[in-house]
C-alpha cells in the first residue's frame, strides 16, 4: 500500500524536529514521537528519527535557512529520497553487490574538495552540527552500490559497440567550431518525484532555494535522480546534438553562470546552471591517426572496362567479406596485399589520405580506381585524438554513463511498481 504524507504529518514532523544547532535532550514523549515508523519499504523501517536527520543534512549542505517553511517544504520530497535508497540498497543487496568505508571514502574527499574543505574536516563538521554522519553515510552507500549495480547491468546486457561510437564521432565532427556549454544538471524524474505535478513543486521549490543562495552542487547531491549527482550535477562540456532539444535551446539563451527555470522533459524535469561557454576545437583531420592494411588489384594498362570492372567487384566482394583486420589481412595476403602501416593523414601520399579520410574503424574504404589499378584499404584502427574530438574512449565512457542512467530510470520504476511501500505517518 502506497500513501502520501499527510498535512498531520508534516505538522508532527515540525514540533519534533531539532535545530542545526544541535539536538538537544529530549523529552521521553518527544524521544517517542521520534522513534515512530515514518515508513516501511518491503522489510525495512524508516523512523521519524530517520527522517529528521535527513531534512537537517539537507538544510546544513545546502546551507538553507532552517525553519518550519523550509521544513516542510523539504519533507515529503526527502520522504520519498529515502523511499528510493532503500530500494536502490534493498536491490544491489540482493543481487550481491557490497560497498565498504573505502568505496564511498573517494565521494567524501571530492566533496570537501568542491567546497574547500580540509580532509577529514567533513564529518566532524556534520556531527558539531548534531547531525548523524551515518545519515550522509548511508546516502552516499546507497547510490554507489546502485550505480555499480547499473554498471554491471549494462556491460552485461547493452555494451557499447565500436559502430556506436564511430557514429557518435562522426556526429561530434559535424559540429566542430559550434557552440558547446559546461554544464550542471539537476534532474527530478516523474517517477522518483510520484509524477509530473510533484516534480514540477520540487523543481520550483529547488529554484526558490538556489535564488536565496543555496549551493548548486549540493542541491544537485541531495535531489538529482541523474547519474551525475555524484558529482554535483557536472556534465562537463556539452556539445551541440548532445543533448535533448528542450535542453539544448535552454541552455543556449543561458548566460555564463545563469540557472535556467524546470525544463520539462518526456522523463522529468531539469535545472540546468551554465559553468561556462565556449566555441569547440575546429577540426584538424590531418593529425587523425590510422592504422591501415591495403591491397593493390592491378589492371594493366591497356585494360578493358570489363577489366576494371572485374578488379573493382573483386574489391567489393573482399570488402563485403571483412568483419576485421585480420580476415581482411588472411584474405589480401594471396594478392599481395597487408598492413601498411600507422600514421597520420598528414603523412599518407594524398590519394591514400582522400581513401581513408572519412572511413571509421573497423571499415573497408571504397574500392578506388589509380593509374595502377584498383585500391582497396581497411582502416584497423583510427585515434582522432588531435583532431579537436574527445578519445574513443572518452566517447565509449560517455555513451555508457548515457546508458546506465536510461537503465537506472527503467529499474527504479520497476522496483517503485512492486515494492510494497507504507507510509505510516
Amino acid at each position: 500500500m502506497k500513501r502520501l504524507l499527510t498535512t498531520a504529518a508534516l505538522g508532527l514532523i515540525l514540533s519534533v524536529a531539532s535545530p542545526l544547532s544541535g539536538l538537544a535532550p529530549v523529552a521521553p514523549a518527544r524521544a517517542q514521537q521520534m522513534l515512530r515508523i515514518a515508513a516501511v519499504v518491503n522489510e525495512d523501517i524508516i523512523s521519524m528519527y530517520d527522517l529528521l536527520e535527513r531534512i537537517d543534512l539537507q538544510l546544513f549542505s545546502t546551507g538553507q535557512q532552517a525553519n518550519d517553511t523550509v521544513r516542510r517544504q523539504l519533507a515529503p520530497q526527502i520522504l520519498r529520497q529515502i523511499i528510493e535508497e532503500k530500494l536502490m540498497m534493498q536491490e544491489w543487496r540482493r543481487r550481491g553487490v557490497s560497498v565498504s568505508d573505502a568505496d564511498i571514502a573517494p565521494q567524501i574527499d571530492a566533496i570537501e574538495q568542491s567546497i574547500r574543505m580540509p580532509k577529514g574536516a567533513l564529518l566532524k563538521s556534520l556531527e558539531t552540527q548534531g547531525i548523524a554522519t551515518q545519515a550522509f553515510t548511508d546516502q552516499l552507500r546507497a547510490r554507489a552500490g546502485w550505480e555499480r549495480l547499473m554498471a554491471q547491468k549494462v556491460r552485461a546486457t547493452r555494451s557499447v559497440t565500436e559502430e556506436e561510437v564511430d557514429q557518435q564521432l562522426a556526429e561530434l565532427r559535424a559540429t566542430q567550431g559550434k557552440p558547446e556549454y559546461r554544464l550542471s544538471d539537476i534532474f527530478l524524474s516523474f517517477d522518483s518525484a510520484g509524477g509530473e505535478p510533484q516534480a514540477k513543486q520540487i523543481a520550483d521549490t529547488i529554484l526558490t532555494e538556489l535564488g536565496k543562495g543555496a549551493t548548486f552542487t549540493q542541491v544537485a547531491r541531495q535531489f538529482s535522480n541523474a547519474a551525475a549527482a555524484s558529482t554535483g550535477g557536472d556534465l562537463g562540456w556539452v556539445r551541440q546534438g548532445q543533448l535533448e532539444p528542450e535542453l539544448e535551446r535552454a541552455a543556449a539563451s543561458l548566460v555564463q553562470g545563469q540557472v535556467s527555470a524546470p525544463i520539462k522533459t518526456l522523463v522529468g524535469y531539469h535545472i540546468l546552471y551554465l559553468r561556462d561557454k565556449r566555441l569547440s576545437a575546429t577540426a584538424d583531420p590531418t593529425k587523425s591517426t590510422l592504422t591501415l592494411s591495403r591491397v593493390l588489384l592491378p589492371v594493366p594498362a591497356n585494360a578493358s572496362a570489363r577489366d576494371w570492372e572485374g578488379q573493382v567487384a573483386l574489391a567489393n566482394e573482399i570488402a563485403a567479406a571483412s568483419d576485421s583486420c585480420q580476415t581482411f589481412n588472411d584474405l589480401v595476403k594471396p594478392l599481395g596485399g597487408g598492413p601498411i602501416g600507422v600514421g597520420t593523414l598528414a603523412q599518407l601520399p594524398e590519394q591514400y589520405a582522400t581513401a581513408v579520410a572519412s572511413v571509421g574503424k573497423g571499415k573497408t574504404s571504397p574500392a578506388t580506381r589509380t593509374t595502377e589499378g584498383v585500391n582497396l584499404f581497411y582502416v584497423c584502427d583510427r585515434s582522432d585524438d588531435g583532431a579537436g574530438l574527445p578519445s574513443r574512449n572518452d566517447v565509449r565512457a560517455d555513451l555508457f554513463v548515457q546508458r546506465i542512467e536510461a537503465e537506472s530510470r527503467r529499474s527504479i520504476r520497476d522496483l517503485r511498481q512492486t515494492a510494497n511501500i507504507e507510509v505510516r505517518l
